[in-house]
């Protein structure tokens, strides 16, 4: 459980720096120059963690033999989607404030995460779920007043 909690507590200050680190790394730049910088620094990030895991032996060519073409697909989907809201939120912060998009980009996601559940995913909407979603609608509204 402590462990669930200090993620999720990482997780939500992360989630809560992001947008405004990604309008600084928008401010002098233009938006395809900060694409670029951003995806060559998560690469290189990304390719440190990977040797650190084949070197601890969690990794290794193996991995690619039993990818399916599912896998692939979604991955793949994953990636365009990824980008694309890359683009969009960089358009979006080049142009307003993060203070003016962020808790509309926020809440707005968290309800289309529930509806494409339900009608998606079919996981049934709880009592609790919904009134969430309400309280996230009423607080939006109270903060852009």
């Amino acid at each position: 459980m402590n462990n669930k909690i200090i993620l999720l507590t990482t997780l939500i200050l992360l989630s809560a720096l992001s947008p405004f680190l990604f309008s600084n790394t928008l401010a002098n730049v233009s938006i395809m120059q900060s694409f670029f910088f951003n995806s060559l620094f998560y690469f290189i990030i990304a390719m440190v963690i990977c040797a650190f895991y084949c070197s601890k032996g969690e990794l290794n060519g193996d991995i690619f033999k039993d990818i399916t073409n599912e896998q692939i697909m979604g991955y793949t989907f994953l990636a365009v989607v990824y980008i694309s809201t890359t683009f969009l939120s960089a358009q979006l912060y080049k142009s307003f404030p993060v203070s003016e998009i962020t808790p509309y980009k926020n809440t707005l996601t968290l309800l289309l995460q529930f509806v494409i559940g339900y009608l998606v995913l079919k996981n049934k909407p709880t009592y609790y779920k919904v009134l969430g979603g309400l309280l996230m609608i009423v607080g939006v509204y109270v903060f852009s007043l």
